[in-house]
């Protein structure tokens, strides 16, 4: 036995050099600790089965302890579509606490036997895909227009449906008057409105800027004027030369000391 001089210097905690060229990590590493140590050269200790191997293994995000995936009772092909994980025993303490997991990429639900290991098992992109990747994307459409094709379908009358379609480029999150929220991805053609608008928004803002630059440097030369006629000498003041931009940060501010 030796320390982990140089790794994990804010732990003293106890290593073994394992046959497989790695270092056997105990329980309670955090999570962002063992992020940071090369995969290859780490092992962590499976608060179930007390084994250190080359399995993979998920942290609890309720006691940070390490269970491999299995012993969690979770298949392998799940590792990617976990988003948070609660051992058993936290959900039996905190039963509000629930695993939670990311929407699958389509083109594994529609597989033909979707639990496979052929089948897709990453995340969706989110609202902006219902694919992992433009290539599943890609090959589920060529599945389901074969299948289409071979029922008799016809594939022009499909193209013409979708041959104008766009790729979404942003979520629009909406309110109505009763509260709730709505969130739709849209294309470009459909955000030019909202852009228009908020391109006009931003002149306006621009020019109360600049108009409110122009009502302080009035302000300021004023006083600047009655200063140099009370002192009997030129009253420059540097701040007149600050850029409109400045002027309009600093606000009434630039006229303290007269």
């Amino acid at each position: 036995m030796g320390h982990c001089q140089g790794i994990l210097p804010c732990w003293d905690i106890a290593v073994e050099v394992f046959g497989l060229d790695g270092i056997i990590l105990p329980m309670q590493v955090p999570s962002a600790v063992a992020s940071v140590l090369p995969k290859s050269q780490i092992l962590l200790l499976c608060f179930v089965c007390q084994t250190a191997d080359l399995r993979e293994i998920i942290n609890c995000q309720r006691c940070n302890e390490w269970y491999h995936l299995d012993c969690a009772r979770l298949a392998e092909v799940l590792r990617d579509l976990i988003d948070k994980f609660y051992c058993s025993i936290c959900r039996h303490d905190s039963p509000n606490l629930q695993t939670t997991f990311k929407s699958r990429c389509r083109r594994g639900l529609e597989h033909l036997d979707p639990s496979s290991r052929e089948a897709c098992h990453k995340p969706a992109r989110g609202l902006l895909s219902k694919y992992c990747s433009d290539w599943c994307g890609f090959d589920n459409v060529k599945q389901r227009l074969h299948t289409f094709a071979a029922s008799g379908g016809n594939t022009d009358l499909f193209w013409d449906n979708v041959k104008h379609a766009q790729k979404p480029e942003a979520v629009v999150l909406s309110h109505d008057p009763l509260g709730s929220v709505t969130l739709r991805a849209q294309s470009a053609n459909k955000l030019e409105p909202p852009r228009a608008a908020l391109a006009e928004v931003q002149r306006h803002r621009s020019a109360i800027a600049r108009n409110d630059a122009l009502f302080l440097r009035k302000c300021l030369l004023k006083l600047s004027i009655d200063r140099a006629s009370q002192i009997s000498q030129c009253g420059f003041d540097g701040r007149l030369c600050w850029d409109d931009e400045f002027v309009a940060d600093r606000g009434s501010a630039i006229i303290e000391g007269y």
